[in-house]
């Protein structure tokens, strides 16, 4: 996979290590839960649910989640879920993407 759209967004490499790997169904996180950072979908499909179990979206490779959250200080409105073939993403906790967003004024 072409790593260098990573870049793109203006966040250090070393984010990398922080990449993430659920199982098909798995959890990623529940709605009303505190949001922890952001996520950058690297393969497969993660499910977006509302309160009542409708699904609402299906976020793929290079696509963000829990950004609005996050950005807002809010709590989460979905909750997300690993899709049928299971997911992987990079994390980028929020105080990584506030000192980001603080350095870069194209952000």
């Amino acid at each position: 996979m072409d790593k260098d759209w990573i870049l793109k967004v203006g966040i250090w490499m070393e984010i990398v290590k922080n990449n993430l790997i659920w199982n098909p169904g798995e959890i990623i996180y529940k709605i009303d839960s505190k949001p922890n950072g952001i996520f950058i979908v690297v393969s497969g499909l993660v499910n977006i649910y509302s309160r009542d179990g409708l699904l609402l979206n299906s976020i793929g490779e290079k696509e963000l989640l829990g950004e609005t959250s996050t950005i807002l200080n809010k709590k989460r409105s979905v909750t997300a879920k690993a899709g049928p073939s299971g997911a992987s993403a990079i994390h980028i906790n929020k105080e990584t993407l506030e000192v980001a967003l603080r350095k870069n004024k194209a952000l």
